[in-house]
């Protein structure tokens, strides 16, 4: 491994507030109520001086994810307003459920029974702030160097599913109720299960040796604060962030991991004491191990894009039997569930193309996936990457929510039976594949 310390790279980084506004939709039949902590996008452009590409912009969201349309748009309007290439922007969503999505086809579904999800003025509003953010970025970039590392985190993600003797499994969501004992003892007793028990830090520093920005990757459902439908927080990412910047100086940038199957219940009781003790387990170990980040090589930097076509469930509905019980599900939740599941039978060539990246810096690189990874991919591109340092992350398009692997179909639970999931078995599989190949140069 050839290490540097020399000033490689350009990186600019900018953030904008996006909290909704009192009275805006957040879930059909919930309006937000309060803003807890603001919520904001934040955009890193990284470029590589005198290099044969140009910059790539890197975008996060304090919200729930991006749909495709949502997605094009943001993408478009930050392309305009910098310049930078389209296929070299891309946008990840925390998944944070105190905060809509960015689910343009749900509403205009949902539109035909008068049922709000999101404020699309407040998804235009993003667009915009993205598009101003990204334009700072490219504005203010300077020379930085790019270090990396990993640090275990505790306290925080255990996987949904709890196997026990035989078939059984026991499903553990975003929080407990401590009322409830029967429900507390559920999700707080059992193992862990499969996780990624590290955050994956990739530090870029300035000529004055402060982080220009600080991106953490880490697989986790961001949903350990109980306010969704009225309350909009962060959560524990918002707060590890806050540490982050006031202990190093620098900005953080939390980037979702593949935890579609990865969740905080065995840790929440869905209180604020429980997202202050996450953000502080999370922020706290970063700033521990930033001391023993490694400095890389970083140029030449090089990005590619490709699609990966993927096999739906075969026992989708069809478009007409959606719209029919979308028409008339007497919930209103169901409606949401039917309007999501039919824009992908509607244009079915296309919500299984998926669009997959990296972007490959010497020492490290970073692989960019759709919809609700499972941590299986993320362990598995890793675990092959002939990079030493290889950041994996999901929520890059929603429009496929759950992508489960194998062994989340052999165990059943909603995430790989239920209205959230429309992909074939080995879908996950394929996708990790196509990623790892790509990284050897398709010669494996």
């Amino acid at each position: 491994m050839i290490h540097s310390n020399s000033m490689d790279l350009l990186v600019g980084y900018a953030r904008r507030d996006i909290s909704p506004s009192i009275g805006d939709p957040h879930m059909i039949g919930c309006t937000i109520e309060r803003i807890l902590k603001p919520v904001y996008v934040r955009v890193i452009c990284i470029e590589e001086p005198n290099g044969d590409e140009g910059p790539f912009l890197l975008a996060m969201a304090d919200h729930a994810g991006f749909d495709k349309i949502s997605d094009r748009l943001a993408r478009e309007a930050m392309a305009k307003a910098t310049g930078v290439e389209f296929e070299r922007i891309r946008i990840n969503g925390s998944h944070n459920h105190t905060c809509p999505e960015a689910s343009r086809a749900d509403q205009q579904l949902l539109d035909e029974r008068g049922l709000k999800h999101v404020s699309v003025q407040w998804l235009n509003t993003v667009d915009g702030l993205l598009a101003d953010a990204a334009r700072e970025a490219v504005r203010c970039k300077r020379p930085a160097s790019a270090w990396c590392g990993s640090t275990p985190v505790h306290g925080i993600a255990a996987n949904r599913v709890i196997k026990h003797p035989g078939d059984d499994a026991t499903m553990r969501l975003g929080a407990y109720r401590p009322d409830d004992a029967q429900m507390k003892s559920s999700y707080t007793e059992g193992a862990l299960g499969l996780i990624d028990p590290d955050a994956h830090v990739l530090c870029f520093k300035g000529e004055d040796g402060r982080p220009i920005a600080t991106v953490v990757n880490y697989a986790c459902h961001v949903t350990a604060l109980g306010t969704r439908g009225w309350g909009v927080h962060p959560d524990f990412p918002g707060i590890a962030m806050d540490i982050i910047e006031a202990e190093t100086g620098g900005p953080g940038f939390f980037l979702q991991g593949c935890g579609g199957n990865v969740g905080t219940g065995k840790f929440s009781d869905g209180s604020m004491e429980a997202v202050e003790r996450m953000g502080q387990s999370l922020g706290g170990s970063v700033v521990a191990a930033m001391d023993a980040l490694k400095p890389c090589a970083s140029a030449p930097l090089h990005f590619t894009s490709w699609q990966e076509r993927i096999a739906l469930r075969e026992d989708l509905p069809s478009a007409d039997q959606l719209h029919e019980q979308m028409m008339q599900a007497s919930a209103n939740s169901l409606a949401w569930q039917e309007a999501s599941m039919l824009r992908v039978v509607s244009d079915p060539e296309a919500a299984r193309t998926c669009d997959l990246f990296l972007l490959e810096a010497g020492d490290w690189c970073l692989a960019g996936m759709p919809g609700e990874s499972f941590v299986e991919q993320q362990l598995a591109i890793r675990g092959a990457s002939p990079k030493p340092f290889s950041f994996v992350a999901g929520y890059f398009d929603m429009t496929l929510w759950y992508i489960p692997s194998y062994d989340r179909i052999r165990s059943g639970g909603y995430e790989a039976t239920g209205n959230w999931n429309y992909t074939a078995p080995g879908a996950c599989e394929q996708l990790s594949a196509s990623v790892i190949r790509r990284l050897w140069g398709n010669k494996c």
